[in-house]
């Protein structure tokens, strides 16, 4: 019986030592699914030139800041008349994102991913585009918005590497 005892406290020490970890390991997962299917969503608002699908994914703070086609735009109210403008010109013909990588420390998360983009040009020619963007997200009650991304064109070596 002490044995039983025994063993039952050293079980319920062990639970709640190591148990906490197992649970945050579990959050820390799942969140990071949340985040890349985020991504996802973002990819599909530009896929179809959707603003109110854009919108889901953004916080509306006007401290919110998008660093996007070479030039810094702050506040909801700016990014957004960026992308009413261009989902209103249908430029985007394809938006796909690969390579994600997801890390969350509390209630933010940062996100960064490779992009591949067909854009249709005034003249009717589709111009291929590739980049590299990352996004801040915070959890905001029970939603996951970006609140700051970075995206770049990576650009061409010039001469040899050492």
């Amino acid at each position: 019986m002490k044995k039983f005892r025994f063993l039952s406290i050293l079980g319920l020490v062990a639970l709640v030592l190591f148990g906490s970890g197992c649970v945050r390991r579990v959050e820390v997962t799942a969140t990071k699914q949340t985040l890349e299917e985020a991504v996802h969503r973002w990819a599909e608002s530009h896929n179809k030139n959707d603003m109110d699908l854009l919108a889901s994914c953004v916080s509306k703070a006007e401290d919110v800041e998008f660093y996007m086609f070479g030039n810094r735009v702050v506040g909801w109210s700016a990014i957004s008349k960026r992308y009413e403008q261009l989902f209103q010109e249908k430029r985007i013909a394809r938006f796909v994102v690969d390579n994600i990588s997801t890390s969350v420390s509390g209630n933010v998360g940062w996100v960064s991913f490779d992009w591949h983009m067909e854009i249709l040009t005034p003249e009717g020619a589709i111009m291929l585009s590739n980049g590299v963007e990352t996004q801040v997200y915070r959890r905001i009650g029970e939603d996951w918005l970006v609140v700051q991304a970075h995206s770049s064109i990576p650009m061409p070596m010039l001469g040899s590497t050492p």
